[in-house]
Order: C-alpha cells, then sequence, then structure tokens
C-alpha cells in the first residue's frame, strides 16, 4: 500500500526481509531529495545557512511536530544530534556533588540505563528502578515508589524498548505523575518508540513534562535529530550548554552572566549537522501530503502485526510461538513484536539463523524482535512466515 514511497530501499534489499522498523525503519524515497536540499542550501548560504537553519527550517519542522504531538507551542521544541545529549543537559540542572534522588524503570533505553548506572557509583545520587513488568502494574508500583521520597529526577518510556509493552492510561497516570512528585521534580517522558507510532497527545501534561522523542525510528528520518518538548516557562539553566542557546547573540557572547532564552533553546548545545532535520521535515511532509495521520500509521502496523500472529497459530514454530510472545491482546503495544528466548546466546543464534534466511531482526538481551513498518504489507508477512516454517523444526 506504502511500499511505492521507499522504492530506493527496497530496490536495494530485494528479496530480503526486513523486520526492523523498531530500529532503522526503511527511508522513504523524499529523505534522499532532502539530503540533497541540505546540501544545496549549504552551498547558497554557506555561513548563513545557520540564520537560514534557524529562520526556515526549524520553525517549519517544529510545527510539525507540534501537530502531531498535540503542543500549541512548537517554539518549546529543541534540536539536538541524539537523545543522550538531552538526558546529561537535563541531569546537568542539578547541582553537581548535591544529594539526588532518580526514580526510573528498568527498562530505559541502554544509554540511559549506562549512564545512570555510572552516576549511581557516587555516593550522593540515589538511584531506584521499579520494574516494568508485568505491565499490568507498573503505574502503580511508580507511583507507590514515588510516595516513598521526595525524587527530584523522574524518567520513564512510553513504549518499553525491550518489549513494546505501552505504559497504561499514560495521560492519566502523567497527571498523577506530576500530582504525586514534588515541586520542583524534573519529569521526562521518553516517547522515543511512540512518537510516529501511537497516537500521543502531550498537552495534557506539557507544562510539567519533558517529552523526548526522535526520527530514527518510526519517524524515518535517520540518524542525528532528535527533539525535547520542553515544558513553557521553564526557567532551568543546565550546565550541560553550547553556543546554539545564545544564537542570537553568538556575536557578541556575555562572559559575566551566562543568557539563556525564553524558550526551548535554552537546552540547546552547539555544532551539529543539521541533514536529519531537513529529511524529518520531509517525512512529516510527506505524511501531511498523504493524510497520513499517526492513527492511520498505527492501524496499519497494527493490521500486520494481527496477520503475523495469527500465522503463528498455524506454524508451531517450536520458538516463535504465542506462549513466547510479548503481548497482550486488546492493550495497546508498539509497532515490534517481542518473542522471550531462554538466554541472549539463543536470541543471538536465532538471528544468525534468520539472517541466513534473509530475515532480518534483530534482539536485546534474551528478547528477539521483529519490527513492523509501512514499508510492509500482507505479502510480507506471508513471505516471512513461510520462511520461518522452513527447517522450523
Amino acid at each position: 500500500m506504502y511500499k511505492a514511497y521507499y522504492r530506493r530501499f527496497l530496490e536495494l534489499h530485494r528479496g530480503e526481509l526486513h523486520f526492523t522498523a523498531h530500529s532503522h525503519h526503511y527511508w522513504p524515497d523524499v529523505t534522499r531529495e532532502a539530503q540533497l536540499e541540505y546540501w544545496d542550501d549549504a552551498a547558497r548560504h554557506v555561513d548563513g545557512k545557520w540564520d537560514y537553519l534557524y529562520r526556515a527550517v526549524i520553525p517549519e519542522t517544529q510545527r510539525h511536530i507540534a501537530r502531531m504531538i498535540g503542543s500549541k507551542t512548537p517554539q518549546q521544541i529543541v534540536f539536538a544530534p541524539n537523545t543522550h545529549e538531552f538526558v546529561c543537559r537535563l541531569l546537568s540542572c542539578f547541582e553537581p556533588g548535591q544529594p539526588l534522588a532518580i526514580l526510573t524503570s528498568d527498562s530505559e533505553f541502554h544509554s540511559f540505563q549506562r549512564q545512570l548506572s555510572r552516576l549511581a557509583e557516587y555516593s550522593w545520587i540515589k538511584l531506584r528502578r521499579v520494574a516494568a513488568e508485568p505491565i499490568e502494574g507498573f503505574n502503580e508500583r511508580l507511583l507507590a515508589a514515588l510516595a516513598e521520597a521526595p525524587y527530584q529526577f523522574i524518567f520513564l518510556s512510553q513504549v518499553f524498548f525491550n518489549s513494546g509493552l505501552v505504559v497504561p492510561h499514560l495521560v492519566q497516570f502523567m497527571e498523577e505523575i506530576k500530582r504525586c512528585a514534588p515541586e520542583s521534580a524534573l519529569i521526562t517522558l521518553d516517547g522515543y518508540h511512540g512518537f510516529c507510532a501511537l497516537p500521543t497527545g502531550i498537552a495534557a501534561f506539557s507544562d510539567r513534562v519533558f517529552y523526548l522523542a526522535g526520527g530514527y525510528k518510526y519517524a524515518q528520518a535517520g540518524e542525528g535529530v532528535c527533539f525535547l518538548h520542553v515544558p513553557p516557562g521553564c526557567r532551568l539553566r543546565p550546565v550541560n550548554t553550547g553556543w546554539f542557546a545564545e544564537y542570537a547573540r553568538s556575536s557578541t557572547p556575555q562572559t559575566d552572566h551566562v543568557f539563556y532564552p525564553d524558550n526551548a533553546r535554552r537546552f540547546a548545545g552547539a555544532t551539529f549537522d543539521p541533514s536529519g532535520i531537513y529529511r524529518l521535515r520531509a517525512v512529516l511532509r510527506l505524511f501531511q501530503t498523504l493524510g497520513l495521520e499517526i492513527r492511520d500509521v498505527h492501524r496499519y502496523v497494527a493490521s500486520l502485526q494481527q496477520r503475523f500472529i495469527s500465522r503463528l497459530e498455524e506454524l508451531h514454530h517450536p520458538v516463535f510461538n504465542e506462549s513466547a510472545l510479548l503481548y497482550r491482546r486488546g492493550q495497546a503495544h508498539g509497532h515490534f513484536l517481542t518473542f522471550q528466548l531462554d538466554s541472549p546466546e539463543t536470541a543471538e543464534r536465532w538471528v544468525a539463523e534468520l539472517q541466513r534466511r534473509q530475515i532480518f531482526v534483530d534482539y536485546r538481551g534474551s528478547r528477539l524482535r521483529f519490527g513492523f513498518g509501512l514499508y510492509h504489507d500482507l505479502d510480507d508477512i506471508d513471505a516471512l512466515c513461510r520462511r520461518l516454517r522452513h527447517r522450523a523444526g
């Protein structure tokens, strides 16, 4: 149905079945044109390309994103090459060496887990990780932990990267966190596995909650373009700061007082490759041209997932079957399906075996993930199951 928009990637991978849309979604053809447009703009504007970027490219991209996440304040969106940069910048809002209590889940993305594990080696860091599973009681467990201590930094995912499970009743839950957390607490929602995949509206909690996402996965724009939606009126002064935070004043930087703008750019960093923003803008323009809303994307991907699950019932595979599938019927789910295997070594062997069958998937620990995207159709699902059946015993 949508394959015509992914011709270049598909032609390069004829005969292959790429079910890693949750990790590296194929890029639509418009992103190649956007990459060339960036080159042309860089040649045309040279040093003036930054002025052009902030005058034309970024504002349009901010508006597209704001519309998709239900924000009325596009100026509260700031860009960086990766989400880890934003995490470090948010953490730098706290006084170094002073007691800092952090509340999160045990299923956050790898860079975040690693960074917090390193910080937890310091005596002044108190780290509490709440079990994400079983998902049915996650909200209650996190709120109970929040009631036990005045945490200053609260960070959780909308969709957990190692399962595809979705935080239930997100809006109400974030409202509860706002109500229970200390007034000064910094609350962050990682929406990376939800942005451009699940219909998401942050309006009800965006006055207090930082929302983090990017273009590498379902936004189909590739590396180097992530964004942070900053609560309006935020006055935090991150220690980790770069010259783009005072871009308008860069010709006459202040040395006696560090200036921060009144919008999201206070969380900006330094020089970066803006081509990812061009690619993201091109994808979001394509969605708008096609009249493709995120609910339509989600409905389409869910139909592919249901086809796969129904074929599994017929397949009777010793490994890829419903008993190993981390999926809850009737509940919201991310755009990848996860199988619990008995060990990371088994998962690694199966990834290699499937690759020999020209099926491309990935794994995290002992969990193997199949991701579905707009460049798939029902024929791809049937082909996948035929290849899985091959030597299934």
